[in-house]
């Protein structure tokens, strides 16, 4: 038996109370963390459905850049940012990039000290992961590991740009959250 034992719309007013006081790096966080439990489905960005570039445009998307694109184009377009650790995440907007053949074939983005949130596979939910093993495992099965931070004045570009954007394929929930 599922309970709710408050106002839902009432819950919303205070969250976007809570929203006017963050800076970007928390916003992401923020939004991000709405698709924690949200099943694998490839090429879908929503709180239900979502694949790993998901997990990274769904939260731009709710900050209002309009970028949907895969873990390649974010890596190589908008997290241009070389990091050579995970660190004082707090301050920044970052992801992990694993890449086979020097293609990058997924993408993690960081949502706390040494914690991403991971779409993987439909066989489980999107997760919250430790990043070190996470990418001992990728490291393990010959990928390459990047940790990128986000340019936001990329962003921003890629966000104007009509064929990386999320009314090319939008489903139901993201037109209706466009209006």
């Amino acid at each position: 038996m599922v309970l709710v034992v408050v106002n839902l719309k009432a819950l919303a007013e205070y969250e976007e109370d809570k929203l006017k006081g963050m800076g970007a790096p928390r916003m992401f966080r923020f939004f991000a963390m709405k698709l924690l439990d949200a099943e694998y489905v490839m090429g879908k960005e929503n709180i239900f459905e979502t694949d790993c570039s998901g997990t990274v445009c769904w939260p731009l998307f709710c900050m209002g850049l309009n970028i949907r694109c895969t873990a390649e184009y974010l890596y190589n377009h908008v997290y241009i940012h070389h990091l050579r650790e995970i660190q004082h995440y707090y301050h920044r907007v970052s992801a992990v990039f694993y890449g086979e053949r020097r293609a990058i074939t997924h993408v993690s983005p960081v949502v706390g000290r040494g914690v991403v949130l991971d779409a993987v596979n439909p066989e489980q939910p999107v997760q919250l992961k430790a990043v070190a093993p996470v990418v001992g495992w990728y490291e393990d099965h010959g990928f390459e590991i990047h940790y990128r931070e986000i340019d936001w004045t990329a962003a921003l570009k890629v966000a104007e740009m009509t064929e990386h954007s999320w009314e090319r394929e939008s489903d139901a929930m993201l037109r209706e959250l466009m209006r």
